[in-house]
């Protein structure tokens, strides 16, 4: 589990400078992460915590979805804004997900 924490990782880095699929990316990588949470919570928040900050301050397709719908319509952005926050609500959903699966976890003796 370890490597598929790693390879979300990577993919997330990457989808910073992808253009316009870089969210669809940062969803699948954070949905990578829901399943590897319980055997390697560091990594898999990091990596969902970096997508989360991705889509709520670095989305530019988001923006410019916003940008392009306000245009061709008479300034309506509720699509957009509904895009937006399903985004977020899902990093978020699997970050709290992640946090009960890690904190189940049972603890090995050493």
């Amino acid at each position: 589990m370890k490597a598929l924490a790693i390879v979300a990782l990577i993919f997330t880095a990457i989808s910073f400078f992808v253009p316009i699929f870089g969210v669809y990316i940062s969803v699948f990588t954070s949905l990578l992460c829901l399943f590897s949470f319980r055997f390697e919570p560091t990594l898999s928040g990091i990596t969902v915590g970096l997508n989360l900050l991705k889509t709520l301050f670095l989305s530019p397709s988001i923006v410019a979805t916003a940008a392009l719908e306000a245009a061709t319509t008479e300034g309506s952005t509720e699509v957009t804004s509904f895009l937006y926050w399903t985004l977020n609500g899902f990093h978020i959903f699997v970050l709290v997900v992640g946090i009960v699966l890690a904190s189940t976890r049972k603890k090995k003796d050493v």
